[in-house]
């Protein structure tokens, strides 16, 4: 794969619609865009591709060093002036339109996506745009810090962190993640383009600046995908997580193996809902149920991702595919076997079943962003309670618990959202379907589900939630 013919192709199609990067010695960079004009220094950073590790770009930033990391002074005008406008959303929904192929290209060079990821984040994108409520005021008194991971969804998070801002009456201040710079500062492109530079800014700086910034200016937080960092930033966090699985032996089936493997192989396990830990009731699971689990396994394709029959890409860094090495390698020491084998080749690492009792805490929870699957056994339902509890889990997949089972285990797992027995016929089992839908859907809303006559926390929406059976 040649990444240079790529990235040159991609800059052609933005230069056809009039949106050009600044380019030094040939190599673009990428600017800072704040009320609209471009700003730069001698601070660069070189921005890697996870396909190869190969330089495919670098890019300039208003940081201008150590010193300046609590002083927001140089910065007084990042808070735009203006509110984001419902013209401003449609005519950002035509220009995406519009590149959409260009900003598919971006998606894969930032991320490793796999094609089929990249044009589904397009289309939900896309999707997000058209139902946005036309009701709003014409001023903003500040704006709000929008900031994303470097492996989930750069393009889907900055267009839902604007639709957050447009819904709060504020302006925008995007921070894009250092390893996937590109598809925020080509959305900012794209605004500034149309006009609406001074509704947006674009501030490529290292972390502790921008956090400085945010704290200094009491910006709220549209989304954050890192709880953490919001925590020390500011109050208006989205926090996305892992699900676990709990399951009684036995119940595997074809259907649930097909969730279970391809939520972990979306984006290679990276993006959020990805199922991180399955716990099995009574036991280890049965061969039927490893088999189920094997046969989906093996039809997972892991390479080119601009192949468009690859299942699933590189991990996003180096960094993340040698922790998803000594991630497998500690299971083994606390008891677990790994059934599938572990195999890396460069950023790409091939999904990994482990599966024992490794019930240690340290494990339990850490949120794994590699396609790793933990299978861990439990006695009872008390056990299997307590691994979950242990694991940063933000929702609960329930199989094959009783009505009284269901109704504990949701007591004990407040604050997470719980799915009793989804119907898997109405789920589009593929690569990236599943999962992809649900993590990418920010707005979860609580849904009643009857048990026993009690109504419990259940699924995504009124529509989607079903009489437990």
């Amino acid at each position: 794969m040649n990444i240079g013919r790529i990235l040159k192709s991609m800059l052609a199609k933005l230069e056809s619609k009039g949106i050009a990067l600044h380019t030094k010695e040939g190599v673009p960079i990428l600017p800072s865009i704040v009320q609209g004009k471009r700003l730069y220094s001698e601070y660069t950073i070189p921005v890697e591709t996870p396909i190869d590790n190969s330089l495919i770009i670098s890019y300039q930033s208003p940081y201008a060093g150590p010193e300046r990391v609590w002083d927001p002074k140089p910065y007084s005008n990042l808070a735009p002036t203006e509110a984001v406008s419902e013209e401003l959303l449609d005519a950002l929904e035509g220009e995406l339109a519009e590149l959409e192929d260009a900003l598919v290209d971006a998606i894969v060079l930032d991320t490793g996506k796999t094609l089929r990821e990249a044009r589904l984040e397009m289309e939900l994108t896309l999707r997000l745009l058209r139902r946005i409520p036309a009701t709003r005021s014409n001023k903003a008194s500040t704006a709000s810090l929008v900031s994303m991971p470097s492996f989930t969804m750069p393009l889907y998070t900055t267009v839902h962190s604007i639709v957050e801002a447009y819904r709060m009456e504020s302006g925008i201040l995007v921070k894009p993640p250092r390893k996937a710079p590109i598809v925020p500062t080509l959305l900012a492109q794209v605004l500034s383009t149309a006009g609406y530079s001074r509704n947006v800014s674009l501030v490529q700086a290292p972390g502790a600046f921008i956090h400085g910034v945010a704290r200094a200016y009491n910006l709220p937080v549209a989304a954050y995908a890192s709880p953490m960092k919001s925590r020390f930033i500011g109050d208006r966090v989205y926090a996305p997580g892992r699900y676990a699985l709990i399951v009684e032996k036995g119940l595997i089936s074809e259907d649930l193996a097909k969730l279970v493997v391809y939520s972990r192989v979306l984006h290679a396990g990276q993006a959020c809902g990805s199922i991180g830990w399955i716990v099995i009731l009574g036991g280890l699971p049965e061969r039927s149920e490893l088999e189920a689990l094997f046969s989906v396994v093996e039809k997972v394709k892991v390479g080119d991702p601009l192949d468009s029959n690859t299942t699933m890409g590189p991990l996003v860094s180096s960094h993340a595919a040698n922790a998803s090495e000594s991630y497998t390698s500690h299971l083994e020491e606390i008891g677990g076997s790994v059934i599938t084998g572990f195999r890396r080749y460069g950023n790409y690492v091939w999904p990994t079943i482990v599966q024992g009792s490794m019930k240690d805490p340290g494990v339990l929870s850490r949120d794994p962003k590699f396609p790793v699957l933990s299978i861990i056994k439990s006695g009872n339902l008390a056990e299997a309670l307590s691994v979950v509890t242990l694991t940063p889990s933000t929702g609960v997949i329930l199989f094959g618990l009783n009505s009284s089972e269901a109704a504990r285990a949701v007591t004990s797992l407040q604050g997470r959202h719980i799915y009793v027995e989804p119907d898997l016929k109405g789920i589009d089992l593929a690569p990236g379907s599943f999962t992809t839908r649900d993590c990418i859907n920010l707005n979860l809303y609580d849904a009643k589900v009857q048990i026993g006559g009690n109504p419990l926390v259940g699924l995504r929406g009124p529509s989607e939630a079903e009489p437990y059976r």
